[in-house]
């Protein structure tokens, strides 16, 4: 079963009234309402470790085009953090235009607050770019929530100018999921982070809460406004709105056998020719979840995976130009972004 096949059998029982691309985009965008005012809060691992990430992505992109003044794209822009980070790192009299696409209005707020002191040249929109090319087109942790990878690879080729640059940050590694070293691993890691959390009482608190329905998930929130606004015949389970929203994030070997999760090779084969991949790195070996200071021995294993699989990590994060030979050469329009 391929990855539309295995969503499709997830969320049947549940009546959905949209073919499974429309969903996925609806749904999203539903969870990204609710989830808006928490994100930054509940997604530490990406202030603690992306910055030094887009730093060096930031220099791959100077490299690129030393003298150019950026016209860049910021592709669901979410709460503003790669937009931050790429004025940060290119600075903002280097560019000269920034517009920052979310569909979800709530997101777009969040964001419009964060660069409200940038002194950039920054443009807010809830509908994508049509005719429009940049220099730059950037995306972070987005392209797993999209029903197609191929289609949006596709899009991104319209959007670049010749000699421009996608920088693709932080999505989940199909790699990590086929090597049975880098499950093993995980699957230990794991099975430890969850006898810890039982040793917390914050967490038996937070359970007992959510039994009684007094702190539902943002996942749950979001299933049941599906259920108001048309989506579903009957409330989805708290599972298939999390697999749906997260689209392409594997969860097994099964599942990335299945299509799910980023590979390079795939998305390089989307962008078609005149595309080149100029540099990526794969981190996370720890898999899915993160821990800012593991015990000596724990971290010790860890790095002796990362030397053995460099290129397995559970994210992975790359840079790719679009040679300006290439810049009439494009592939078909995509017809569906998100």
């Amino acid at each position: 079963m391929d990855s539309h096949g295995y969503a499709q059998a997830l969320v049947e029982p549940f009546g959905p009234r949209l073919p499974l691309p429309e969903l996925v985009v609806a749904l999203n965008r539903i969870y990204h309402r609710f989830e808006a005012q928490t994100y930054d809060a509940s997604h530490d691992e990406i202030f603690a470790q992306l910055p030094a990430l887009w730093e060096r992505m930031g220099a791959v992109a100077r490299a690129i085009a030393p003298a150019r003044r950026w016209r860049i794209l910021d592709f669901g822009c979410g709460t503003g953090f790669e937009a931050g980070q790429i004025l940060r790192v290119l600075g903002a009299g280097s560019i000269a235009s920034l517009m920052c696409h979310d569909p979800s209005p709530e997101m777009l707020a969040r964001c419009r607050e964060r660069l409200a002191a940038s002194g950039a040249n920054v443009a807010f929109s809830e509908t994508p770019p049509q005719e429009e090319q940049f220099d730059l087109v950037l995306t972070n942790s987005l392209i797993h929530h999209l029903p197609s990878v191929a289609a949006f690879c596709r899009q991104v080729r319209t959007w670049l100018r010749g000699g421009g640059a996608w920088i693709a940050g932080h999505e989940p590694n199909r790699a990590c999921y086929l090597n049975p070293e880098c499950v093993a691993l995980a699957r230990w890691l794991q099975r430890r982070q969850r006898l810890r959390k039982a040793a917390s009482p914050a967490m038996w608190l937070e359970l007992v809460q959510r039994r009684l329905g007094l702190r539902p998930t943002v996942a749950e929130r979001a299933a049941e406004a599906a259920v108001r606004e048309g989506l579903f015949e009957r409330r989805p389970a708290r599972v298939a709105v999390e697999r749906l929203v997260d689209f392409g994030v594997p969860h097994s070997e099964q599942e990335a056998l299945a299509g799910r999760g980023i590979s390079l090779e795939a998305v390089g084969d989307a962008l078609g020719a005149g595309a080149e991949l100029v540099w990526s790195e794969s981190y996370n070996f720890m898999g899915a979840f993160f821990e800012p200071d593991p015990p000596r021995a724990v971290a010790a294993r860890v790095d002796r995976l990362a030397a053995k699989h460099p290129e397995c990590g559970a994210h992975v994060a790359a840079v790719w130009r679009v040679a300006p030979s290439a810049a009439g050469d494009l592939p078909p329009r995509a017809e569906s972004l998100r």
